[in-house]
C-alpha cells in the first residue's frame, strides 16, 4: 500500500508512539501482495496496473477528497495545467502507488535499474570546492529516483530523514515497515541521518559537519519544521521548512533545487541552477528570499507535471 505520506508532517509534541496501527496491518498485507506484483507483472504494465488500482491509494492520501479538490483549483487560480484540479489527486495517487512497486521491485534479484537522465551537472560541477544542499523536490520519484541518479553519476550523498519516513509513525512500523524504503534506498547513499523529535540537533550537527567538509547532502523539500515559513506560491501560499537555506547561509554552501519526474518509462532528474543565498542580509530575511526564489521555480515544475507532486496532499 502508499507510504504514510502524512507522517512526517505531524506534529512534534510530547506524545506516546503507538506500538503499532491498523494502517500497519494493511501495509503489511498490502506490501505483500504489491511486492509479489512487482516482481511477477512486466515492467511495462505497472504504470496501467496503478492507474486502475490508483484508487485505493486515494483513500489513504486524501481523507476529503472533495475538499481537496477545492483546494488545488484555488491554488491553481484558473491557471492552466495538465490535468483539471479534479483529477489531480487520482493521478498523483497512482504515481504514487507506482513508485511503491518500483521501490519493491528493486528487490527482485538483479535490482531494478531504469533509465535516468540527468540534466544541469553542470551546476553540481560548478560548486565543487563548496559544500552542495541538493534540495529535492517533493515529487512522488525523489525518493528512490534522486539517491539511484546521485549514485549512478558518480556522487557520494548524505541523505536527512526523519526515523519516520516510509510507511508508519508507530513503533512498530518504524522498525520493521519503514526499513522496506529504507534498506533500498541506502544502497545509494553514503549514509542517512535521521533525525528525531527529541533531539533534531544530533541531525543539524552532523549535516555541518558534512558540509564544512565541502561534502554533499540531500534534504527532501516538505513542511515539517518547528519554525515553518510561508511563500507566495501559485494562488496561495505554500509553507516550507527553511532548514535548507538556513544551512546554506550558515556553512555559505550552494543550494540547488531538484527536481525528479518520469516520463513513460523513463526518469529525468532535473538540477537547477543555484537558489541565491546572500550573505549579506541576517539568516531569516535571506532564508525568505531563497524561499521566494524556489517558490516561483516551483510553480513552474508543478504546473508541468501535476500529476507527480505529493505537496498537493499538504496544503
Amino acid at each position: 500500500m502508499a507510504a504514510d505520506r502524512n507522517s512526517e508532517d505531524k506534529a512534534q509534541v510530547a506524545t506516546p508512539t503507538p506500538l503499532i496501527s491498523g494502517g500497519d496491518i494493511g501495509n503489511t498485507v498490502g506490501l505483500g501482495v504489491l511486492g509479489v506484483l512487482a516482481w511477477i507483472l512486466p515492467a511495462g504494465t505497472l504504470p496501467g496496473f496503478c492507474r486502475r488500482f490508483g484508487g485505493l491509494n486515494l483513500k489513504t492520501l486524501a481523507g476529503d477528497q472533495a475538499a481537496l479538490v477545492g483546494q488545488i483549483r484555488a491554488l491553481l487560480g484558473g491557471r492552466e495545467a495538465a490535468l483539471a484540479a479534479g483529477a489531480i489527486p487520482a493521478a498523483v495517487a497512482a504515481e504514487d502507488l507506482l513508485a511503491t512497486m518500483q521501490l519493491l521491485r528493486a528487490y527482485r534479484p538483479g535490482g531494478w535499474s531504469p533509465e535516468i537522465e540527468l540534466k544541469g551537472a553542470e551546476h553540481i560541477e560548478a560548486a565543487a570546492g563548496h559544500g552542495v544542499i541538493l534540495w529535492v523536490a517533493h515529487f512522488v520519484h525523489g525518493s528512490l529516483i534522486a539517491k539511484m541518479a546521485g549514485h549512478r553519476f558518480g556522487h557520494s550523498v548524505s541523505h536527512l530523514s526523519h526515523v519516520r519516513h516510509g510507511f508508519s509513525s508507530t513503533r512498530y512500523g518504524m522498525r520493521y515497515l519503514n526499513k522496506v524504503r529504507t534498506v533500498a534506498e541506502d544502497r545509494y547513499i553514503e549514509e542517512r541521518i535521521q533525525r528525531t523529535d527529541e533531539n533534531p540537533t544530533v541531525a543539524m550537527r552532523r549535516l555541518l559537519r558534512k558540509l564544512a567538509k565541502k561534502g554533499m547532502i540531500s534534504i527532501t523539500v516538505r513542511d515539517d519544521s518547528l519554525t515553518p515559513e510561508k511563500s507566495p506560491f501559485l494562488g496561495g501560499e505554500l509553507t516550507f521548512a527553511p532548514g535548507a537555506p538556513d544551512l546554506a547561509h550558515t556553512t555559505g554552501s550552494v543550494l540547488l533545487p531538484v527536481f525528479p519526474v518520469r516520463h513513460g518509462d523513463k526518469f529525468t532528474l532535473f538540477v537547477d541552477p543555484p537558489i541565491a543565498i546572500d550573505p549579506d542580509l541576517d539568516r531569516r530575511d535571506s532564508t525568505a528570499q531563497a524561499l521566494r526564489e524556489y517558490a516561483g521555480r516551483l510553480e513552474a515544475q508543478v504546473l508541468k507535471y501535476p500529476d507527480q507532486w505529493l505537496g498537493w496532499f499538504h496544503l
